[in-house]
């Protein structure tokens, strides 16, 4: 809601904050219907985590695209200075590997 804060002007707030409160509780009656329909196909678990993954790297670059690249100039010269984006992402998923 933040981002949508920083996107939508002022005077039209009330009604896009409105249109996605009508329409997040549909997830939590839809989602785990859906979830049990694929879960019940032969092989459910794969066809699951592959859609979730699917889902998860579109919404990765619908916010890749959206993002105001010059906000981010300063993060993406921190990046490149230390380790770049793969060392970026191996320091966050680090303490994962170590717990036992």
């Amino acid at each position: 809601r933040a981002s949508v804060a920083d996107i939508v002007p002022a005077e039209k707030m009330a009604n896009v904050l409105g249109l996605i409160n009508n329409f997040t509780p549909f997830s939590f009656m839809f989602g785990p219907v859906m979830t049990g329909f694929i879960m019940d196909v032969d092989g459910g678990f794969d066809h699951l985590t592959t859609i979730v993954l699917v889902t998860f790297i579109l919404n990765f670059l619908v916010v890749l695209l959206y993002s105001n690249t010059s906000d981010n100039a300063a993060i993406n010269k921190d990046i490149s200075q230390n380790g770049g984006f793969v060392g970026k992402l191996t320091e966050v998923f680090k303490p994962l590997f170590n717990t036992n």
